[in-house]
């Protein structure tokens, strides 16, 4: 027996080696699913939240990021064999429509900013326009200065843009939520949060 052990000894030692290496990888395997799962998860929480918000309030420029990153469809080759096809049509619409609804804010807060840089122009021009004409009266140059600042400055007005918000309430009126599903009760048990 001690002969076959010596005589065998590489081949032992490189199944053993082996073995415990594929348990390692079933172990990573296995934590990265569970860590994918949890990432997704908390992320659909965080996104729900801030789409039921809007269905109160209505999107503004001052709406939260809807979503940071996808991690849906970034770490979906992970966990995807533990869904049926509803499931995974689900996750696919509701990171598609949570995706639009982002970019249509990015859209609307891009409109305001442009918004306020062409209004901080047009105020510019007139002071200057102001200055070149009463450079020789700088009693008149100041009031008129004044006057327009005071009415400029009452004015809060910047030009919002529909198209990103009637995006934003088609999108609402028809995503469906993945927390209360047999999706998230699956997520969640992969990534083992009760």
């Amino acid at each position: 027996m001690s002969q076959f052990l010596l005589d065998n000894l590489n081949s032992i030692v490189t199944i053993f080696v082996g073995t415990f290496a594929f348990l390692v990888f079933k172990l990573q395997q296995a934590n990265a699913k569970e860590i994918a799962a949890k990432i997704i998860w908390l992320e659909i929480l965080a996104t729900e939240k801030i789409l039921k918000e809007i269905k109160v309030t209505a999107i503004t420029a001052k709406t939260k990021t809807i979503l940071r990153s996808s991690s849906w469809f970034e770490k979906r080759h992970l966990i995807i064999n533990d869904f049926d096809n509803d499931e995974i049509t689900l996750l696919d619409e509701f990171y598609s429509s949570a995706e639009t609804i982002e970019q249509s804010r990015k859209n609307l807060v891009y409109s305001m900013e442009n918004g306020m840089y062409s209004k901080s122009v047009a105020i510019q021009n007139e002071l200057m326009s102001n200055i070149m004409n009463n450079i020789d009266q700088p009693d008149k140059m100041k009031k008129n200065r004044d006057d327009f600042l005071n009415e400029a400055g009452k004015e809060g007005y910047i030009f919002s843009p529909d198209g990103p918000i009637q995006t934003v309430s088609a999108e609402l009126s028809s995503v469906r939520f993945v927390s209360g599903s047999s999706t998230a009760t699956k997520l969640k048990t992969i990534a083992k949060i009760k």
